[in-house]
């Protein structure tokens, strides 16, 4: 009973954090909400619409459909705005999905799930950003910590029933979107890369077996590619070629035989090793074009180094090892090098992939639970306790406009009307940041624009306040500086104010 109302009290607690951004503000946070809503009404609006008909989508969000079917079903079946799903009922139930299937997968992976451990849920300050609005990669989440439970129980147990929830699932995954089913690739060939590791080292082999694990990897492998390559490539999934793909082969026998070469003793550290270097190289060699909101990122990045600090302790001090480790560090580790040294130009999209160290954290806190001693159990409760304060305090920031990093994710009411009235006044190509340009569509907007408006090219420029106090934002990595906004009245014709929105004519 205690152990139910304790989970109980997270599941409330997870929720309620996420929701406060949509709370306090009462619009959809995000920016990759807007396309969602905005298709959503249309196929509402048009129910004959054809879901791969680029020239009636985007061509991107139409091509991995799940979330954006389920948001026009639910407000068929309720007459409730697809909006009210993508920011609330849709948070809280996936919100839910993601702490019972995490519970559920730490039972299987380590035989016990502290309900502290779980918390790890709700304390990762960029994670419970991330996830305070439905997004298609948001709601490809509980999907994904599903589709790696099931491989594992295939592995143990060959029965009908998890064979055809592991089909249904790897379906749905396949999707709802390009990098979760990815992710899920890598994080299982990693592990049974591991594994083998383990074996010719002389360790015990566990968890996914050899012969049902690449069976399972290679079915789903082949799904993910199939459907990339027949349908969902129109959509923008990554192109290599073969310099790049050349480039990305060298990278991982570099990473993985590191692995394989330090399996005695420095096996434990390297993959935690090598990511921090690849960290390191990130901060120092673009650290200029973070430097505006560095003082803030502390703030996003201290929990995780707290939480994932005794993870050294375990495995160097404690010997405690588990191949679940690396097998997640591992293929993050390999993204991390790709993008810094073939292709910086995914640098702004990187914190998508980085979102992915959280499948690690409750495993490295229950294993503290599990063989840590006193001292570092009392550390577990410290560490979990300042990062819910840390959490706490950047989501309250974002959600009052506080925050230099995750400001343009923040949508006020004033904005929204602007945005809206303007549309109405102006039937062209609007030029706004980032912003700006995902409420109304790339096809309605551009963020590049606004260089033009420096070389004295007429059109319409539109403004939120924002942008003359943090930057006007053509990526998280590109923030431009702006002059105030008494300049821009005085050289320019005013076309509408609101006090939150100004639109300006060249």
């Amino acid at each position: 009973m205690g152990k139910a109302i304790s989970l109980l009290v997270l599941l409330v607690s997870a929720c309620l954090l996420r929701l406060i951004p949509y709370i306090v503000t009462t619009q959809p946070f995000s920016t990759d909400i807007w396309p969602l809503i905005l298709f959503s009404d249309k196929l509402i609006r048009e129910p004959d619409l054809k879901i791969w008909d680029d020239t009636a989508f985007d061509g991107h969000n139409n091509r991995w459909p799940a979330l954006l079917l389920e948001s026009t079903q639910y407000s068929i079946l309720t007459g409730l705005r697809p909006e009210h799903f993508l920011s609330f009922t849709g948070v809280v139930i996936v919100v839910v999905e993601i702490v019972l299937t995490t519970y559920i997968l730490l039972r299987e992976l380590l035989s016990s799930a502290s309900i502290l451990s779980l918390y790890a849920i709700a304390v990762v300050p960029s994670f419970t950003l991330f996830t305070s609005t439905l997004l298609k990669e948001v709601y490809s989440y509980p999907l994904m910590i599903l589709f790696l439970l099931m491989a594992l129980r295939f592995s143990k147990r060959n029965r009908v029933k998890d064979i055809l929830v592991l089909t249904l699932v790897s379906l749905t995954l396949v999707l709802s979107h390009p990098l979760s089913p990815l992710m899920s690739i890598l994080f299982t060939a990693s592990y049974l890369y591991t594994v083998l590791v383990e074996k010719a080292g002389g360790g015990v082999l566990h968890g996914l077996g050899d012969a049902r694990g690449i069976y399972v990897l290679s079915l789903f492998t082949l799904l993910y590619t199939v459907y990339s390559f027949t349908y969902a490539f129109r959509g923008g999934v990554i192109a290599l070629s073969y310099s790049d793909f050349m480039g990305l082969l060298v990278i991982a026998v570099a990473v993985y035989g590191s692995y394989m070469v330090f399996k005695q003793g420095p096996r434990y550290v390297i993959a935690p090793v090598v990511m921090a270097i690849a960290f390191s190289t990130l901060i120092l060699n673009y650290g200029g074009a973070l430097s505006f909101s560095m003082p803030a990122l502390i703030l996003y990045v201290a929990p995780v180094v707290l939480l994932l600090l005794p993870l050294a302790r375990l495995l160097v001090v404690e010997d405690v090892y588990d191949p679940y480790y690396a097998s997640m560090l591992l293929p993050i580790t390999l993204i991390l090098f790709y993008v810094l040294l073939i292709d910086p130009l995914y640098l702004p999209v990187m914190h998508r992939v980085l979102n992915y160290v959280f499948f690690l954290i409750p495993i490295v806190v229950e294993t503290m639970d599990k063989h840590g001693k006193p001292l570092l159990r009392l550390y577990r409760l410290l560490a979990i306790a300042s990062s819910l304060i840390i959490c706490s305090m950047v989501i309250l920031e974002v959600s009052l406009g506080s925050d230099p990093v995750a400001f343009y994710w923040r949508y006020t009411v004033g904005e929204v009307i602007g945005f809206t009235e303007v549309r109405k006044l102006y039937d062209g190509v609007i030029c706004g940041d980032s912003k700006v340009a995902y409420f109304y569509g790339n096809a309605n907007a551009s963020a590049l624009c606004m260089l033009q408006e420096y070389s004295g090219s007429r059109g319409l420029y539109l403004y939120y306040m924002d942008n003359f106090k943090y930057g006007y934002v053509l990526s998280p990595l590109d923030v431009l500086r702006l002059r105030s906004p008494c300049e821009y009245y005085a050289g320019h014709d005013l076309l509408y104010n609101n006090r939150d929105v100004i639109a300006v004519g060249g």
